[in-house]
């Protein structure tokens, strides 16, 4: 690739290898669920909320089954990653750049979905948010403990925080917005 190390450009540069690279793609049973449970509604055709990384559902079809994770006990790759694990390269090059010392096994891309409320259950301690596109709002919105919420704005910014500590979701926005978010999951290495 070729980042420079400028965040303006950069974000640039990874948003359309992203949009090209998962288009036509397709939200996954509970992130559907997740959606509509959230906000009464299925989510719309033109959006999408997938992980590249591990599952713990083995089944994808009747004629094919996911691939054995090689980092994770008992785990499987996500489609995305069985599919297209050069992107994992892209993204670790681009945060060489950017968060140079975040160590993450997960990507979860979220195109034109808003993440309810939630908290991010699976996840071991910190994860990092940035917002890529032609967006405008569509903060993070984090809950406090006092209740209180903050809004971050994390478009073309890259934005650590506890998702599993604090509630937390997508604020209104308009336009195109692609959220990446990096995170370790909660479980047992190999």
């Amino acid at each position: 690739m070729d980042f420079t190390g400028d965040i303006e450009e950069d974000c640039i540069l990874l948003y359309n290898i992203l949009d090209y690279e998962l288009a036509g793609s397709k939200s996954g049973t509970a992130r559907k669920q997740m959606f509509k449970k959230g906000h009464g509604k299925n989510e719309t055709t033109d959006s999408y909320s997938i992980t590249m990384g591990h599952t713990f559902r083995s089944y994808m079809s009747p004629k094919k089954n996911r691939e054995n994770s090689e980092i994770f006990k008992g785990l499987y790759k996500t489609k995305l990653l069985t599919e297209k694990p050069y992107l994992v390269d892209v993204i670790t090059e681009f945060g060489s750049h950017h968060f140079r010392d975040f160590a993450f096994t997960e990507i979860q891309f979220n195109y034109n979905w808003a993440s309810p409320p939630h908290f991010d259950k699976a996840n071991l301690g910190d994860s990092l948010i940035i917002g890529l596109g032609d967006y405008s709002c569509g903060e993070l919105v984090i809950e406090q403990p006092d209740k209180s919420i903050i809004k971050v704005d994390i478009h073309d910014k890259p934005y650590i925080f506890n998702g599993e500590k604090f509630k937390h979701w997508t604020d209104a926005y308009t336009g195109n917005r692609l959220s990446m978010v990096l995170y370790s999951l909660k479980k047992e290495k190999i």
